[in-house]
């Protein structure tokens, strides 16, 4: 579960290399390698065709005659049909008119994710057991635990599974990561833990506990998300802190 342990705490990953050795791998050489040019050649050359038909009907649609003619040109080293200063010119338009594109559909997602974000946590706000802090995050106790809050200076082993609220139907949670899976908890420095939600929960929660916490997107990845956490998406989490070291 290295993903999801990352987000969370990446200095905990760098302590568990530097103390669980790996067994040292040869590397190969590049002359050991061989391949068909043939074959190689047309699997870059089809690539580049998926992007193309990916891009047809929109703005970005490629004139695939000119750029097989460039192709071409290039790699025979004969001077381009098209002037340099041209060529710089228009595929610098072409990047910044697709970077442009990028950004306002990533907003638009953005602002369709925030959206459902806020009409989820209204709607769960009246569900029974539910509790709300300040912040906007809420949470329901599932199961009370009868031991200790962990401070600061304390490092804490807990399971959990990570999901997204459904596109439809907002209870239809669809899993991102667990724990569960390989039956090894996560382990966190409480200094260290970086997401905010996790950084207020954590500390509320006894050894023992088990919560179904919410978490707004600002408490969790916000507009940048995590893929394949999108922008603005509220993160459920089921938490079991299962002691406190």
């Amino acid at each position: 579960m290295k993903k999801l342990f990352i987000l969370v705490c990446l200095a905990f990953t760098l302590t568990a290399m530097a103390q669980a050795p790996q067994a040292q791998q040869e590397i190969p050489k590049s002359s050991d390698i061989t391949f068909d040019t043939g074959a190689a050649s047309y699997a870059i050359g089809y690539r580049m065709g998926l992007q193309a038909a990916g891009r047809e009907g929109s703005d970005f649609a490629l004139d695939i005659d000119q750029a097989v003619k460039g192709l071409r040109e290039a790699a025979s080293k004969t001077e381009p049909s098209v002037s340099r200063e041209m060529m710089t010119a228009e595929y610098g338009k072409y990047q910044q008119k697709l970077q442009l594109y990028q950004r306002e559909e990533y907003m638009e997602l953005a602002d369709k994710n925030q959206t459902r974000s806020d009409d989820f946590l209204a709607q769960n706000r009246g569900k029974t057991g539910i509790k709300e802090l300040a912040s906007g995050i809420q949470y329901r106790v599932i199961e009370a635990g009868a031991g200790k809050n962990a401070s600061l200076d304390d490092t804490v082993s807990v399971h959990f599974s990570g999901k997204l609220i459904g596109t439809e139907v907002f209870d239809n949670y669809q899993e991102f990561d667990s724990t569960y899976k390989n039956g090894q908890p996560l382990e966190m420095d409480m200094k260290q833990i970086g997401m905010l939600g996790w950084r207020e929960i954590i500390p509320m929660m006894k050894a023992g506990d088990k919560w179904q916490v919410f978490l707004p997107p600002e408490m969790g990845y916000g507009v940048k998300g995590q893929p394949p956490i999108g922008p603005n998406e509220v993160l459920v989490f089921d938490v079991h802190l299962l002691e406190i070291k």
